[in-house]
């Protein structure tokens, strides 16, 4: 973990989102104490943006029939 004072955190913000974004925590310090700690966000699991279970919009029978009409014109 890297451990940097308020005034650090300020001048060189940056460079610490360098390293939290790099996955290591950042300790700020300020009056000789630890007062918060930057920490790298969790990353979003794909999953969650498909939570939503697919549906049909017509029935199994008619959704998965045989298109043989359609594919006469196509085939010799």
């Amino acid at each position: 973990m890297v451990t940097m004072t308020a005034s650090q955190l300020r001048k060189e913000l940056f460079a610490a989102l360098r390293i939290v974004s790099d996955g290591e925590p950042v300790s700020v310090n300020w009056k000789g104490r630890e007062v918060a700690r930057l920490m790298p966000a969790p990353s979003p699991d794909w999953r969650d943006a498909v939570r939503q279970k697919p549906r049909l919009l017509t029935s199994p029978d008619e959704a998965f029939a045989p298109m043989g009409d359609v594919w006469q014109e196509y085939v010799p």
